[in-house]
C-alpha cells in the first residue's frame, strides 16, 4: 500500500512539474492545474480577428474572434461549438495575431447568439503537445480533491443499502420558510464502516448519529425542490452504495435532526470503494 501511495505522489509531483513548465512558457495562471480548475471550456481554436466579437457580444479592445477547432475538456455544457466562431476576452491586450492557434481555458461570461468566454489562460498549439492526457489527469486530480474535501467532513463513512424512507416530524409540521429541505430520514443496512464507528443499538451519540439495530444507521437527507437544495441526494429504497454521513453541524440554518447526505458527492456508486479506500489512506 505505501508502494502505491509513493507511486501515486511520484505520478502527481511530475504531473506538477510538466504543468508549471507549460505555464512558465505560456500564459497560465500559475500552473495546468489552476488553470484547468477555472475552466469550464477548454478548447483549441484559431484566431479570426482581435478587437473584434461574435453576434450578441460587445467588441472590446481585447476581444477576439476565435474559432473552435476541437474541444478538449467540458465540464460546464456549452453544446456543439466545435467549426464555430466564439467570442474570447482575454485578461489583457491580446498576444495572438489573426492565423494563430492555441489551446485556451475559458469560461463563458455571455451566452446568446453566440458565447462570450473569459480566457483564464493559453498555451500556443507547438506547445501544447499531449495536452488532452494532461487536462484529463488535472481534472482528475481536482476530482479526488473535492471528493477528499467531502470524506475529511464526513462523522461517518459506509457501504450499504437504503432502507424505507420516511418524513420526520420536521417535514410533516408547518414549513418555517420557503427554503426549509423537508428532512427525510432512511436507515441504511451497513455491509462495511470505511471511516468512523457505527453508534450503540437505539443510542443517539451527541453528534447525532443513530443506530436502529446492529449493522444499521439512520440518514437524513432533502426532499425540497428549492433551488437550495436541488443537488442534494434523495434516498430509494434499496439503493445501494458508499455514503458519507456529515455531521448536522454543518447546515446550521437548517440544522437535520441527525446525520446527513446533503452533497452529490455524499452518496456514490459501490465501483467507487477503491477510490474511497484510497483517499481515506492518504487522509491517516
Amino acid at each position: 500500500m505505501r508502494t502505491r501511495a509513493l507511486q501515486r505522489f511520484f505520478t502527481l509531483f511530475i504531473l506538477s512539474l510538466l504543468a508549471t513548465a507549460l505555464a512558465a512558457r505560456a500564459d497560465l495562471p500559475g500552473s495546468l492545474l489552476d488553470a484547468v480548475r477555472g475552466s469550464g471550456l477548454v478548447f483549441r481554436g484559431t484566431v479570426r480577428a482581435v478587437g473584434r466579437s461574435t453576434p450578441t457580444v460587445p467588441a472590446e479592445p481585447r476581444t477576439a474572434v476565435v474559432v473552435v477547432d476541437r474541444i478538449i475538456d467540458e465540464p460546464d455544457t456549452v453544446g456543439n461549438v466545435t467549426g464555430k466562431e466564439v467570442t474570447v476576452r482575454f485578461r489583457d491586450t491580446p498576444r495572438l495575431q489573426p492565423g494563430q492557434s492555441a489551446v485556451f481555458f475559458t469560461q463563458r461570461y455571455s451566452a446568446g447568439t453566440s458565447l462570450g468566454l473569459d480566457e483564464v489562460g493559453w498555451l500556443p498549439a507547438a506547445e501544447a503537445e499531449g495536452i488532452e492526457a494532461k487536462v484529463r489527469a488535472a481534472r482528475a486530480a481536482l476530482a479526488d480533491e473535492a471528493l477528499a474535501r467531502r470524506l475529511a467532513s464526513a462523522e461517518l463513512v459506509v457501504v450499504g443499502v437504503v432502507g424505507t424512507p420516511r418524513p420526520t416530524e420536521e417535514a410533516r409540521g408547518p414549513h418555517g420558510s420557503e427554503h426549509d429541505p423537508l428532512w427525510w430520514q432512511a436507515p441504511i443496512r451497513v455491509d462495511s464502516v470505511e471511516k468512523g464507528r457505527l453508534p450503540g443499538n437505539s443510542a443517539t451519540g451527541a453528534t447525532g448519529a443513530t443506530a436502529l439495530g446492529k449493522g444499521t444507521v439512520l440518514a437524513h437527507y432533502a426532499t425540497s425542490i428549492d433551488i437550495l437544495w436541488q443537488q442534494a441526494p434523495r434516498l430509494k429504497e434499496g439503493e445501494s452504495g458508499i455514503f458519507l454521513l456529515q455531521p448536522p453541524g454543518q447546515i446550521p440554518r437548517f440544522p437535520p435532526p441527525g446525520l446527513v447526505v446533503v452533497d452529490p458527492l455524499d452518496v456514490l456508486s459501490r465501483e467507487q470503494l477503491d477510490r474511497v479506500r484510497r483517499l481515506l489512506k492518504g487522509q491517516r
